[in-house]
């Protein structure tokens, strides 16, 4: 009986190491699974760093290149305002023009025939 009871109990014993074992080989598998699926995800993760980091050098090296043109604009428009304070007005250059036809010959003394139908027009209407 005792020589029975021990087969049963080094059955049993093995029983349960054989079941550990198999525990333990699956536990292995798992851990070796999570490895390559943290591997897989470290390599994506490092892709996707350099993909985002070429990304934001490139949006850096546009805004760069966009206060270079809004200065470059800047300076161009300030020359522009400079040169435009040089330039005669609107106003002005109607003004002088009416002095240039005063003192014409032309136009002083001969009418033009739109001047004319312009002059009879207003008759018309100051007759009406």
């Amino acid at each position: 009986m005792v020589v029975e009871s021990d087969r049963l109990i080094t059955t049993e014993i093995v029983k349960r190491l054989n079941q550990v074992d198999t525990r333990l080989r699956e536990l292995e598998q798992w851990v070796s699974k999570s490895e390559y699926s943290a591997q897989g995800l470290e390599s994506m993760l490092s892709e996707n760093q350099k993909i985002m980091e070429e990304k934001l050098d490139a949006m850096k090296k546009d805004m760069a290149d966009a206060a270079a043109s809004i200065e470059e604009f800047k300076t161009e428009f300030s020359a522009l305002k400079k040169n435009l304070e040089n330039t005669v007005k609107k106003e002005e250059f109607k003004e002088i023009l009416h002095y240039v036809n005063l003192m014409n010959p032309i136009f002083s003394h001969y009418m033009t025939k739109e001047e004319v139908r312009r002059m009879i027009d207003e008759l018309k209407v100051k007759q009406i």
